[in-house]
């Protein structure tokens, strides 16, 4: 309740240095800061863009105490952008959002893109653009991949992505020490 108290004074204190400029809320994350932005925007009579990232459609719709700030968000945003298409349906056919959801796609633009080139080798190479979070699951995947290593499966694991955060750097040094020239 605080935080939609406090964004709503934030936001009426920019409406009203600027009366003339059209106001909007853009949120990310439907279960938390989408959820916010929602209220603030209702509030304020103002359009709502409440992007989903992902993991609050696809973890939280299966926590009971998530679903009914999904639901609020699919129901009231004036747009509802997802990442791809599993979102795009989950927010249509599940949350029953009336309006058409866009997808903005998570991926490199195609100017950036590195040109994929095959290699001969007898290794699987896996990729995950995610870094190095605990709430994506880093450390699980790696206990996954040694687990398949140990199998004595050829597998090779790639992160690509941030990771100077949670002892990223001794996991690592720990993983490469087990399985080296696996990451």
């Amino acid at each position: 309740r605080l935080q939609v108290l406090l964004a709503k004074a934030a936001v009426r204190r920019e409406m009203e240095r600027r009366p003339n400029d059209t106001h909007l809320i853009l949120s990310f994350y439907l279960t938390s800061m989408g959820f916010v932005g929602q209220q603030v925007a209702s509030a304020l009579a103002i359009a709502h863009i409440a992007c989903s990232r992902g993991s609050d459609l696809g973890r939280d719709i299966y926590s009971a105490e998530h679903i009914a700030a999904l639901r609020l968000v699919a129901s009231k945003a004036t747009i509802q952008v997802a990442p791809s298409a599993e979102p795009k349906m989950v927010a249509e056919k599940i949350l029953e959002r009336a309006a058409p959801v866009p997808i903005v796609y998570n991926s490199l633009p195609a100017y950036i893109r590195p040109q994929w080139t095959r290699r001969q080798s007898d290794s699987v190479r896996l990729i995950s653009v995610g870094g190095f979070s605990v709430k994506k699951g880093t450390a699980i995947l790696l206990d996954a991949v040694a687990a398949l290593i140990d199998e004595s499966l050829p597998v090779e694991l790639s992160i690509v992505g941030r990771f100077g955060l949670g002892g990223w750097e001794n996991i690592c040094r720990s993983f490469l020490e087990r399985y080296p020239g696996k990451l």
